[in-house]
């Protein structure tokens, strides 16, 4: 048996392995957002950060409790176990979400619901609970680089989230799911081929199947709707796909027995709302010579006494109102409009049903990248998430404690991990809400932010495993700095919104990845930092500091959305540097400011006077 103070070696293939990894796991926790924003609503496609967390942190618990896993089985083989299990999972754990009848506006009405909610949400994080336990198995035996290990695990994970942008278009919600799936199957070939061919071939095989499988998901693994949403019983006759939004098209035919027209209608995210346009064909001037009364166009108050308007449309969706303008007389027309998708339909791929209506000389068309149930869904769904993850977490940590790990000033670490988790993840929430007004819409805003982030806290993790001060003193020399750059994130970003919110979406980009930038470096230093000093110090805590850290950040997800909601960005920036002044507290209060060399701690003893 191996010793647990020992480090493995870490190889290529290990660093190769937790890229794609985390890669995956990122793609498929942004798949997620995008699924639950299609079959519930866009608010509870967001908690899936503090689901993904759950899994982590209950992987932590687990590895703490099971010493063979942690100290005996061979690091590769349990890796590719863990790569083939999240994948399998994946899929498993996504056919079952389209099977429990969960409907969160329900909750006050349907006592069944409360039972759902957590089932749901559990269904959701195992695969996460996967991906969480090979990164914190990877972290405890090669604790000795894990600034490496951890900048690789950002690295992925922010390439998982630009991966977004070309999975979800070409191969949808429930494809973009199956990808994930098998990136998680690739993981597992890197990790399994120095030691097992055999297995790797296996998960190469897995690999390429699920691959060939994402290109029918949406066939095979259809996605449940919600009942609220009122789907229609007939198929759309075009659907597509794309970081924001999933656009079918729908046909009503023509009625001659009444004299209606043919109509098609875009319906967003299978409900969340519509737009369309009567056929127009063959073209759009001969439609409006054919009905000239103004009864048949709605927004004709808004032309009273105004002849030959210029009119800018703002959300021109299906056409209604450039339909209006156009009949009105407008001298000009500017319709605006922020989804692609839509753009391609009405003005290229089903351009003669529009009958040609964008493409009028008159007519310019530029493309652009509240209810309180909702609120108490949110409450009741933070309350089972505190129940849920104290059940998975805390209990566990609790019981063992009392079987005789006894880590050096361990009250210290469970606060250190904690206000890291909750601070981390509260400014995170707050800035993905912040970005939101400057970018747009809210999966651009996951995806440049949390990329950003992951990317520069890799960043700052392999920073920190440079610096020549690893110790304690460390993290009391870059606390400081994190908080003045949240003092000076809070009062430049809105002076840079309104400086640069006119630039085309390619410029707001790169002016947020800019700004995220110095703040993101910071941030990633202190927990490599803390993870390392308590490999040394006392080895056997290392699980148990990724469970509280998983712990906190579960509930910090959910808290911050509330946080945001009710105070604002400013109150969620500062809620986060408080959490980050507890940590400083945590090291600056040390019994004992020595930080050199590794203590010779193990489990049933400890020594008081280390922190």
């Amino acid at each position: 048996m191996k010793d647990a103070n020992e480090s493995v070696a870490i190889g290529r293939h290990h660093l190769a392995g937790i890229f794609l990894f985390s890669l995956a796991t990122l793609l498929l926790e942004l798949s997620l957002t995008r699924v639950l924003s299609v079959a519930l609503w866009y608010h509870f496609g967001f908690l899936i950060i503090s689901t993904a967390l759950l899994g982590f942190g209950a992987s932590g618990v687990v590895l703490t409790l099971w010493r063979r896993l942690r100290e005996e089985i061979p690091l590769d083989r349990a890796l590719a176990g863990l790569a083939m299990l999240f994948s399998g999972l994946t899929i498993v754990s996504f056919w079952l979400m389209q099977r429990i009848p969960f409907d969160p506006f329900g909750v006050l009405t349907d006592r069944r619901q409360l039972f759902f909610m957590p089932l749901y949400y559990l269904v959701i994080a195992l695969p996460f609970f996967c991906s969480g336990l090979a990164l914190a198995l990877l972290f405890t035996r090669g604790a000795t680089q894990i600034n490496r290990l951890y900048a690789y695990d950002l690295a992925g994970a922010g390439a998982g989230c630009v991966s977004l942008a070309l999975v979800m278009p070409a191969f949808g919600g429930s494809g973009s799911v199956v990808v994930a799936a098998a990136l998680g199957a690739a993981a597992g070939a890197v990790f399994a081929l120095p030691q097992s061919r055999r297995f790797a071939g296996l998960c190469v095989a897995l690999c390429f199947g699920l691959f060939a499988l994402s290109f029918v998901a949406d066939r095979a693994l259809p996605i449940r709707v919600t009942t609220l949403k009122r789907p229609l019983p007939f198929p759309p006759v075009y659907t597509a796909w794309n970081t924001f939004s999933r656009i079918d098209v729908f046909e009503r035919p023509a009625n001659a027995e009444n004299g209606t027209l043919a109509m098609r209608r875009f319906v967003y995210d299978a409900g969340t709302a519509a737009t369309g346009s009567p056929d127009l064909r063959p073209n759009v001037r001969e439609y409006l010579r054919k009905h000239p009364d103004d009864a048949e166009y709605p927004s004709g108050i808004a032309y009273l006494g105004k002849p030959q308007p210029r009119v800018l449309v703002i959300g021109s969706g299906g056409g209604a109102e450039v339909l209006d303008a156009l009949h009105f007389g407008a001298q000009s027309v500017t319709a605006v409009e922020i989804n692609p998708i839509i753009t391609d339909v009405i003005s290229r791929r089903m351009n003669d049903f529009w009958g040609d209506l964008f493409q009028q000389k008159k007519l310019g068309l530029l493309m652009l990248g509240d209810l309180p149930v909702a609120e108490l869904s949110l409450l009741v769904l933070l309350a089972q998430m505190i129940l849920i993850a104290a059940i998975f977490i805390l209990l566990p940590l609790a019981w063992f404690s009392r079987t005789g790990l006894a880590a050096p000033n361990r009250w210290r670490y469970l606060a250190y991990f904690a206000a890291l988790g909750f601070g981390f993840i509260t400014i995170e929430m707050a800035l993905l809400s912040h970005f939101t007004l400057f970018l747009g819409q809210p999966v651009y805003t996951y995806a440049v932010v949390l990329a950003s982030l992951l990317v520069f806290t890799g960043a700052g993790a392999s920073l920190a495993g440079r610096r020549a001060d690893r110790s304690w003193r460390g993290v009391l020399r870059i606390v400081p700095l994190i908080l003045l750059a949240l003092v000076a994130t809070a009062i430049v970003t809105p002076r840079l919104f309104t400086w640069a919110l006119g630039f085309p979406l390619g410029g707001r980009i790169a002016c947020a990845v800019l700004a995220l930038g110095p703040l993101g470096i910071l941030l990633g230093m202190p927990f490599p930092l803390g993870l390392e000093r308590i490999s040394r110090e006392a080895p056997a805590f290392v699980p148990w500091a990724w469970g509280v850290n998983g712990f906190f950040t579960v509930i910090g997800t959910i808290s911050a959305l509330m946080i945001g909601m009710t105070f604002g960005f400013n109150t969620a920036l500062l809620v986060g540097g408080a959490c980050y002044a507890l940590v400083f507290a945590c090291v600056a209060l040390r019994r004992r400011p020595e930080d050199g060399g590794p203590a010779a701690i193990t489990p049933g003893k400890a020594d008081a006077r280390t922190f």
